[in-house]
């Protein structure tokens, strides 16, 4: 029996299809890097979102059926939480391709990015703060001895910043400061971050979604500009194969040295930047604002980049946990 799991990100569209034998197998993988949530305006999906999300969908089901999958799944999450007419939407969707559409809450996604933090790291480290970052929301939670102690789901995420902040392709200085503030400002009134004492038993962060990627590329990048100095950046090379590297390992002060070293540059380093980015290029600098942000809240100087997606999740729990099965694994 093959599986066909869709998800729509606010960042991309994934599919994945898998064969489910005595131990699944990956056969295909597609990711179309389109920012379904810029189509958000005012609370409306709009309708070239609407399109587009059509297109991408009828590719993604027809390449589906070609390879003989038998059960198909849709996810998302906050490209549609946030949508007013997110139930014409599924319902539009159902009627087109037969299959329902599953709206991932916020306490849903930080429990699948929990299961994906707990699956990478060692054992010592299920002690650690947990950050994914979407375009339009941003999951954090904390874990003790890999339980989930806190989590929340806040309304902030790369394409939102840059949309709310950014007039340029990159953030300028003022604008730099009123973001850092701005997300500082929701960090601080989230509730996880009440208890002091109680935060400084966390001493790593793990950021994870799909904009970790790109990320990881521009700090490789940097490793031949400021942050050389760091002596454990010297063993940095430029390896083809470093996306499939399930940590990578950023310093928390290369955050900051990332924006300043990135913050006018040219129109070379520019199109460099686009190119390896995926068409995140408004997108990766919102995300290092909100990752040096949390880590400058936390005081914690080590973090990591991990290389997954809720979307192994989806197709393991078919997204059919509850709020109240989450809640009962939180303590």
């Amino acid at each position: 029996m093959r599986n066909c799991i869709i998800f729509i990100h606010s960042d991309c569209i994934a599919m994945e299809i898998w064969e489910k034998e005595d131990k699944d197998i990956l056969l295909y993988k597609q990711c179309v890097y389109e920012f379904v949530g810029n189509y958000l305006k005012e609370g409306i999906l709009t309708k070239p979102g609407q399109e587009l999300i059509e297109d991408t969908l009828s590719k993604f089901i027809s390449d589906a059926k070609f390879l003989k999958c038998s059960e198909f799944y849709i996810f998302t999450a906050s490209v549609f939480r946030y949508s007013a007419n997110r139930e014409q939407m599924c319902a539009y969707i159902y009627d087109k391709f037969g299959v329902r559409v599953k709206i991932l809450t916020g306490s849903c996604q930080s429990k699948y990015a929990a299961n994906i933090l707990k699956s990478t790291v060692n054992k010592k480290d299920l002690s650690s703060i947990g950050c994914c970052i979407g375009g339009n929301s941003t999951q954090i939670f904390t874990l003790n001895n890999g339980d989930i102690k806190s989590y929340v789901s806040l309304p902030i995420g790369h394409i939102q910043i840059y949309t709310q902040f950014i007039r340029g392709i990159f953030p300028d200085r003022i604008e730099m400061v009123e973001i850092q503030e701005f997300i500082k400002s929701t960090l601080r009134n989230c509730g996880i971050f009440d208890n002091k004492p109680f935060i400084d038993n966390y001493e790593n962060i793990y950021f994870m979604g799909n904009i970790c990627q790109q990320v990881k590329k521009l700090h490789i990048i940097a490793s031949g500009g400021c942050i050389k100095e760091d002596e454990d950046m010297d063993k940095i090379k430029m390896p083809m194969s470093f996306e499939d590297k399930q940590i990578y390992s950023v310093k928390s002060k290369h955050f900051r040295d990332m924006l300043e070293l990135f913050r006018v540059p040219s129109i070379d380093l520019t199109l460099l930047i686009k190119r390896l980015t995926d068409n995140a290029l408004t997108s990766v600098f919102p995300a290092i604002l909100i990752m040096d942000s949390l880590s400058n809240i936390t005081d914690c100087e080590n973090t990591f980049l991990i290389n997954g997606d809720i979307i192994s999740e989806c197709r393991t729990n078919k997204g059919l946990i509850s709020d109240e099965e989450l809640e009962k694994q939180v303590g």
